[in-house]
């Protein structure tokens, strides 16, 4: 049966009695095309809820025990290989919040998701925000879905939403930088002998960390464009590679949402890059650290949905075939050089549940603040969420580069009207280029993974880090000295200075792995 265009019509011209929203215009393309793919969004898990005290209670009271018990895993394709105490234990904190989120993601959206897949609808069930996409929906089950929310059965759907690009990469051309910069060649020392380093790791001092930590036991992910896993710089650190057993393991590895790519590639160069930087022979942040990924972007931009089958996977990867999901071989920090303009309330609120679940997970999300610079309040979202660290870009000489997105955020629905959180290294910085090449190339996306690789230095060191600490830790050590006057732009953003910090231009400040070493190490 279908319901004719009178039904649409009157539940967009009264919306004051639905209790379900509807974003964008999902009806109008089903009505116009016959179909549209659809995300129904039911209520998220409430990790401020006292069940979730109690579970935190007791992982923070019993993990050391049930680390002792955990015992041999196979791991990264070797037949046996013991995991850290510290790795076993975040991992077991990731699958507790996976089966929390599983049972609250039965209970409210089950039946839904049931009588979909009985009527013969390709939908697709996402734990890690409570949702529910349908792929080609027509315009009557749409509006069957929104009357069905008017009812108890279906009082958990909150809103329905298109399947929309959230972000866009750039093309290469416009992201690469050539020639010369500030009058030196981009390559003129850029080699791996043991004594150069390159100006990034020297601004922000992670080579002197060097000695007490370069990321040994960590692993870190993008949400990217894909990696080149065979790249010189980067195929040592793949943790799907064993080089004293010669294997390789792509499962639980690598992840392409669309299921088409067994083996990691990059469909534009972009991930390639932000990986170099933070574990890349000689030009990498946390070059002891392993990498996985997964392919959130694609050569036409991230979609909510590769976007959101990516978050999960990277907290508790799975199998080729989707299943059998492993949290202790997660991601414990992962890096999102993505990210979109504020449009609607979707546009702020769609990622907010993925950024929860990461945090409760232990997981710690990195993102890129955004390329619409010099102009106030352009940062970018899920950069300006206020459970994230946005960073911004700065140059050699410490002056925020144009392009970097400023403050202030959005003040509602959990944006932090206070961004950038810091800023790293981002303009004209060599990396990784799919093929075996180095690129220089510029962006918030490449200051992102400095941060990230920082992260993964501290969590070497102290490896029950929660990420509470991690940004407090930074920001006590935040070097500001090091930052000058912006290349261009208003000096002060809504009545704060680029020099008074924080502000809407550096946040706190430059991040300085050194000094958030030696404080951990006196704390220790």
């Amino acid at each position: 049966m279908r319901v004719t265009s009178d039904v649409v019509w009157s539940i967009a011209l009264f919306p004051v009695v639905l209790s379900v929203k509807i974003h964008g215009d999902l009806l109008e393309i089903a009505q116009s095309t016959g179909h549209i793919d659809a995300f129904v969004q039911f209520q998220p898990f409430n990790f401020e809820s006292k069940t979730m005290a109690r579970v935190n209670s007791l992982l923070e009271s019993r993990l050391p025990v049930m680390t002792a018990y955990a015992g041999w895993q196979e791991f990264a394709g070797e037949s046996e290989m013991q995991l850290t105490a510290d790795q076993l234990a975040r991992g077991i904190r990731r699958q507790t919040v996976m089966e929390i989120l599983l049972k609250h993601a039965e209970k409210t959206q089950g039946p839904t998701l049931h009588e979909l897949q009985k009527l013969g609808y390709n939908a697709k069930s996402f734990w890690i925000d409570n949702s529910i996409l349908i792929k080609q929906a027509p315009l009557y089950l749409l509006t069957m879905l929104v009357q069905l929310a008017q009812s108890e059965e279906g009082k958990d759907i909150i809103s329905l939403s298109p399947n929309r690009v959230v972000a866009r990469i750039p093309p290469m051309s416009r992201m690469t930088v050539g020639g010369l910069y500030h009058g030196r060649s981009l390559f003129e020392t850029i080699d791996l002998s043991e004594n150069y380093i390159p100006w990034h790791l020297r601004l922000i001092k992670a080579d002197k960390v060097w000695k007490h930590s370069k990321g040994k036991g960590v692993t870190v992910a993008n949400i990217d464009t894909g990696v080149d896993f065979i790249h010189p710089r980067l195929k040592g650190k793949y943790r799907g590679i064993d080089s004293e057993l010669k294997t390789v393991k792509h499962e639980y590895n690598w992840f392409d949402p669309e299921g088409l790519a067994v083996l990691p590639y990059d469909c534009h160069g972009h991930g390639t890059h932000t990986m170099g930087t933070m574990v890349g022979d000689g030009i990498g942040v946390a070059p002891e650290a392993k990498w996985i990924a997964s392919q959130g972007c694609d050569s036409e931009g991230c979609s909510q949905e590769r976007l959101l089958a990516s978050a999960q996977w990277v907290m508790c990867p799975t199998d080729l075939n989707g299943e059998n999901a492993r949290c202790e071989l997660g991601a414990d920090i992962v890096n999102n050089s993505w990210g979109g303009e504020i449009t609607d309330d979707a546009s702020m609120t769609w990622f907010s549940s993925a950024v929860k679940a990461w945090l409760a997970g232990g997981v710690f999300p990195i993102f890129a603040q955004g390329n619409s610079g010099p102009a106030c309040g352009t940062v970018g979202t899920p950069g300006d969420l206020e459970d994230v660290i946005g960073v911004g870009a700065v140059d050699q000489f410490g002056s925020l580069a144009v392009f970097s997105s400023r403050g202030p955020g959005g003040s509602r629905l959990g944006h932090a009207q206070f961004k950038p959180d810091y800023v790293a290294p981002g303009q004209a910085i060599v990396s990784c280029k799919p093929g075996g090449e180095l690129v220089a190339m510029s962006g918030t996306s490449m200051a992102a993974p400095h941060v990230a690789g920082v992260a993964a230095l501290l969590l070497s060191m102290k490896g029950d880090l929660k990420f509470d600490e991690l940004r407090a830790l930074i920001t006590k050590t935040i070097n500001t000295s090091a930052l000058k006057e912006p290349q261009m732009g208003q000096q002060a953003c809504y009545g704060k200075r680029w020099d008074h910090f924080p502000n809407y231009h550096y946040g706190f400040g430059l991040v300085d792995a050194e000094a958030a070493a030696k404080y951990l190490l006196k704390e220790e």
